[in-house]
């Protein structure tokens, strides 16, 4: 058997290890000597493949070697025969910057080892004899591998590759199609809420989906630490942050990571969150543009709490009323409704969200998928509960019924009423006040600057997660309109809004609390 044999019939880690070189940051040339990140995220990729995957979504952190490591496989692959391999980089620079990557493995191997290539003046690396290539382009360049047979596709910062959304996903179609008996790995680090999100989103919650997602936080690589000196373990412990604490609670960190997170942090004073995310989630909603302030929304997330789970026929359709603060005798609450058609299996639910009149603190979350008639019975008791609340139901499309059931069936008698005013801020006498709160193109506005100031002043004390979690997706569309991203919701949105927006349009009455 000749050496060049011998050499690609080694495992992947010991051919990288005896072969590859790379050029580091310092620009030595010295051998691959994978770091921990990479032999972690090589194992996943082992992990997942036994499990039938072939496709694979990596969320990383900067960086972290996954775009060299991801080469280096590409490059083993095509010394076997009639292997066809593509890698996408979503710039012409980071197109160069990897057929260099690739390059460098090749020409460092020994002459013995390494099969003939061509001489293209073309990003490729091709071997004749073998049959065997690697081709290295840019997102932009997607129709020259239209048709073609792959074997292995490897797309870089996918998240970042340019044209409109439908461009992207029919170019990862088409590369599905190309590569449908080989390996797909698209890697990036967050761009937001865009095509990326929605990909990744689809194979976390798809139990079907043929994608499998792979996140690499920064506390993985064991490089991100640094050693304790003198007495900085007792310094360092006895000034720990409340998010600090709860990093170490969840990621189970230590306190060299602490001191390796803080001194980034200063390093990095806006962009850490970005360049290091700690979860998905904070991944996506750093880089994206998002309406509510991205740090108070994590900050929020962090400090949900589970609530208690009410009985009463809530459960229907998944529903349920959650109750983190019991009423308190004498207190005045506010229930802001937003209704839905409430049909099974749509995405939409109805939403009621019960807050503190005066402190704006947030004490319960009705959600379900009820009829809106018996919706508005569900939030009649409930704000009966609390005092007799004064009870919001948000005035468009399907709220009216639930008004109509509220007013007129139910005979509720704390409704909210509104009133127009003019753009001095004075009411309109001629206009009569009507029951409900009107989300337009006039309030809209209005509802979530209240809910964006709440959050600003502090005076958004909510523990549901459900909210924070719309909020976090909730962004601006191609038309500047701000929403949920797509296939994302804003119901608990509105319906806190709703009730932040009302409590401070009238006085409501404090009475004994109905048991």
């Amino acid at each position: 058997m000749s050496l060049f044999h011998q050499a690609r019939e080694l495992p992947y880690p010991d051919f990288a290890n005896a072969f590859l070189t790379i050029v580091d940051k310092k620009g030595r040339q010295r051998p691959f000597i994978r770091n921990d990140i990479q032999r972690k995220y090589n194992s996943l990729k082992i992990q997942a493949k036994r499990r039938g995957f072939r496709r694979f979504l990596v969320l990383k952190y900067r960086r972290g070697g996954i775009t060299t490591e991801e080469q280096a496989q590409s490059f083993y692959k095509i010394l076997r025969n009639n292997v066809s391999a593509f890698t996408l980089a979503h710039t012409i620079d980071d197109a160069l910057t990897i057929f260099n990557i690739v390059n460098t493995y090749y020409s460092s191997m020994p002459e013995e080892c390494r099969p003939l290539r061509s001489n293209s003046k073309k990003k490729v690396i091709e071997f004749p004899a073998l049959n065997s290539r690697l081709n290295i382009g840019t997102a932009k360049a997607k129709a020259s591998k239209r048709g073609s047979t792959l074997q292995k596709v490897h797309g870089s910062e996918v998240a970042f590759w340019p044209g409109q959304q439908h461009d992207v996903d029919s170019l990862i179609a088409s590369l599905g199609e190309a590569c449908s008996e080989g390996e797909i790995v698209l890697e990036t680090t967050a761009n937001g809420y865009n095509h990326y999100y929605r990909l990744w989103q689809e194979a976390k919650k798809n139990k079907n989906s043929e994608w499998v997602g792979i996140f690499l936080p920064w506390f993985h690589d064991t490089l991100n630490r640094l050693p304790l000196v003198g007495d900085e373990e007792e310094a360092i412990g006895a000034t720990l942050t409340e998010e600090e604490k709860h990093l170490i609670s969840k990621f189970g960190l230590n306190l060299t990571q602490i001191k390796w997170r803080r001194r980034k942090m200063v390093e990095l004073p806006r962009l850490f969150q970005q360049e290091y995310p700690e979860d998905d989630e904070t991944a996506f909603l750093i880089t994206g543009k998002a309406y509510f302030d991205k740090t108070l929304v994590v900050e929020g997330l962090n400090k949900c709490v589970p609530a208690t789970q009410m009985p009463g026929g809530y459960e229907q359709s998944g529903g349920m009323l959650s109750v983190w603060r019991l009423p308190r005798p004498g207190r005045q609450y506010i229930v802001g409704a937003d209704v839905a058609a409430g049909i099974e299996g749509e995405s939409d639910w109805s939403v009621a969200m019960v807050i503190d009149r005066h402190s704006g603190q947030h004490m319960a979350t009705l959600t379900c998928q009820l009829k809106p008639h018996d919706f508005a019975l569900k939030c009649v008791n409930l704000a009966k509960k609390f005092n007799h609340a004064l009870l919001a139901f948000e005035r468009q499309q399907d709220g009216h019924a639930a008004i109509s059931a509220a007013e007129f069936d139910i005979t509720y008698g704390n409704l909210y009423r509104h009133v127009e005013y003019d753009y001095k801020g004075r009411p309109i006498a001629e206009q009569k006040k009507r029951v409900g709160w009107p989300t337009n193109v006039k309030t809209r506005p209005i509802l979530l600057d209240t809910l964006s100031n709440a959050m600003q002043n502090g005076k958004l004390d909510c523990l549901d997660q459900r909210f924070w979690e719309e909020a976090s997706v909730f962004v601006a569309d191609t038309h500047g309109k701000w929403k949920a991203a797509n296939n994302e919701h804003d119901d608990h949105i509105f319906a806190l809004g709703i009730a932040h927006c009302v409590k401070d349009y009238e006085p409501t009455r404090p009475t004994a609390t109905i048991v």
